[in-house]
């Protein structure tokens, strides 16, 4: 009977045997580790996908382990120590191919494993390995510089940002005069109309109603499923921001936001749809861009998404800035009374060229229930008014339910509607609460069928967007039952975002050791940095762009392109919408983890590794 020490060198032993005879088996390879770059979560499921692994590699008797490379393993005295063993590692399907080496994908989980610190993922015997991070503040860091983003998207503002190196003039400020729908050349000029501020939409210099208000409804949203965590956001604004401090840093960048929509508004209740000049600018940084800006058309689409988003906003603010509250809802109001007053319409302007209207659902017009839906579920939630519950109990059966979208975002008022009316129609509320969950169990049951645990429709779109909405219906599925199967697939599902993909990539910039570098976003090209905390579009269709990308293996629905290059307008693109719709996810993720059995800590807020 051999003793404890003769039985632990035997054990080295033969670990280091069979180390050392894969080594002398395996033949050159170059096996990838996917794993989320932001870390993971200790009480988060956790999964890592290893590609390209040699067929020749046996499965069985590869020991996967999670070493601690800062201590000495006692036994062997040497650097590192084995902190876990990965015990549940799954072969996929061997890849039906005839050229090179045949390789196979393996899946690992040790989520059992809840200790925070810096891990290698080892595979013994081969010397391939990654870097596993596990901290508790996972999501809280990763929100941060996403929420900061919005700041050095602002339009009309001087930059100067020590943590991102990056600086410019302010730009477009003129946008205060350069007015209406009808002073271009040869045409009465209009009074003039302050509309300078807001954010940039996405990767050129326009400013839209649309995806301003989807925004800042979103970021709303979020405030109103826990506002206790970030009300300690510090967003670490530079010196002079202007209003910093008067209410907690969060609110303050959506009243960045809620600001221009105000200014956006007419005296008859409508709102204007965008802002921008009649060409696309160059790769300038937005004061290098002087070609005369105009006012667009007002349309009841824009107007009924600036009411729902002024409405969720004074929801916001109530204990902040009652002020600002009844500001907000005297428009938001002001707004509904032009709706009530008018049916569908949108202006036809002079200025009304190819691309100008992309947040216009030209093809149904005549059709803007869903946006009037929107604003009087938020309407309702703000006020208590019946004025609005009647209308939205009357319409609710008018508009098909899908996924948030600027062509039908119904589903956001339905939503908030479902989780925070105090006196909702009990039956509408059962029926609504019953469609949400069936809607989450769709994409519940399709993330099962891809190892990168999310639902991927091959459309004529970029996919991130969808994905994240996707995403929010299975946080919110949570929230209805709490059954934590979905945001157990919601955690999965964000991973895709940061690496835990095909292509190995992290679709937000500054974010992962191989993050987006190339972004199609006129300030970052044309001063060279980037915004850290951005998402792109995102793998689409073959040939959504017009330059040849990446290919994806099929995700269960086809094959899928995607290049990190400045001319994929389509699939490379960031925008302020797809930024709330992470913020939303991430910030919800933060407060089910972090705040449902442990009291928050706000006093630890940094970047997450690398954004320092």
């Amino acid at each position: 009977m051999h003793t404890l020490n003769q039985r632990r060198f035997l054990k080295y032993f033969s670990v280091l045997t069979l180390g050392l005879t894969l080594v002398s088996q395996s033949v050159a390879h170059a096996i990838t580790f996917l794993v989320d770059e932001t870390g993971y979560h200790p009480n988060a499921p956790k999964r890592v996908i290893i590609q390209d692994v040699p067929a020749t590699l046996p499965l069985d008797s590869t020991e996967v382990l999670l070493i601690d490379p800062n201590e000495r393993d006692m036994l062997s005295l040497s650097k590192g120590k084995v902190m876990h063993r990965v015990t549940e590692v799954k072969r996929l399907k061997k890849p039906q191919t005839t050229s090179g080496p045949l390789t196979e994908t393996w899946v690992l989980d040790f989520s059992e494993f809840q200790q925070p610190g810096a891990y290698d993922l080892t595979l013994v015997g081969t010397g391939d390995k990654t870097t596993i991070k596990i901290s508790e503040f996972h999501y809280w860091d990763t929100l941060k510089p996403v929420i900061r983003s919005f700041f050095l998207q602002r339009s009309g503002q001087e930059i100067r940002d020590p943590l991102t190196d990056i600086y410019h003039t302010a730009g477009h400020v003129d946008d205060a005069t350069l007015i209406s729908n009808q002073n271009l050349p040869g045409t009465l000029m209009n009074p003039p109309k302050d509309v300078t501020g807001g954010w940039y939409d996405a990767g050129d210099y326009a400013k839209h109603t649309m995806t301003t208000s989807l925004t800042v409804s979103k970021l709303a949203a979020l405030y109103e499923w826990n506002p206790d965590p970030l009300n300690f956001l510090s967003l670490d604004y530079p010196l002079g921001e202007p209003g910093a401090g008067e209410v907690p840093d969060y609110l303050h960048e959506v009243k960045v936001g809620s600001d221009w929509l105000l200014s956006m508004q007419r005296r008859d209740g409508a709102f204007y749809s965008k802002v921008a000049g009649l060409n696309w600018p160059g790769i300038v940084t937005p004061q290098d861009d002087t070609q005369d800006r105009y006012i667009f058309g007002a349309t009841t689409q824009d107007t009924a998404a600036a009411v729902a988003a002024l409405a969720s906003t004074a929801r916001s603010f109530k204990k902040k800035d009652i002020g600002y509250t009844v500001k907000c809802l005297m428009a938001a109001e002001r707004g509904w009374r032009f709706l009530h007053r008018n049916g569908p319409t949108a202006e036809v302007t002079p200025q009304d060229t190819k691309g100008s209207r992309q947040y216009l659902n030209l093809s149904n017009l005549k059709n803007d229930t869903p946006y009037r839906l929107w604003a009087a579920a938020e309407l309702y939630l703000t006020t208590g008014k019946e004025t609005y519950h009647q209308y939205f109990l009357t319409h609710l059966l008018d508009v098909p339910l899908a996924p948030v979208s600027w062509k039908n975002p119904a589903l956001q008022g339905i939503t908030n509607y479902v989780l925070y009316a105090k006196q909702p129609h009990p039956k509408t509320k059962a029926a609504l609460t019953k469609v949400l969950i069936q809607m989450a169990d769709s994409t519940l049951e399709k993330v099962k069928q891809t190892p990168y645990t999310v639902k991927f429709k091959n459309g004529k779109a970029s996919s991130n967007p969808q994905i994240l909405e996707d995403t929010s219906l299975l946080l919110i599925a949570y929230r209805l039952t709490e059954e934590e199967k979905y945001h157990h697939a919601a955690t999965q599902s964000t991973r895709y975002l940061f690496g835990l993909n095909p292509l190995d990539k992290s679709f937000v910039t500054g974010i992962g050791n191989n993050s987006v570098e190339h972004p199609h976003h006129r300030l970052m090209q044309a001063t060279g940095k980037i915004i850290p905390g951005m998402v792109v579009g995102g793998p689409g269709a073959r040939d959504l762009d017009a330059i040849t990308g990446s290919s994806l293996p099929p995700l269960k629905t086809g094959v899928i392109d995607y290049a990190d290059e400045p001319t994929a307008l389509r699939t490379n693109e960031p925008a302020i919408e797809y930024n709330a719709r992470l913020a939303y996810v991430l910030g919800v993720l933060n407060a089910i983890y972090n705040t449902k059995e442990e009291e928050f800590d706000p006093s630890r807020q940094q970047y997450p590794p690398g954004l320092e």
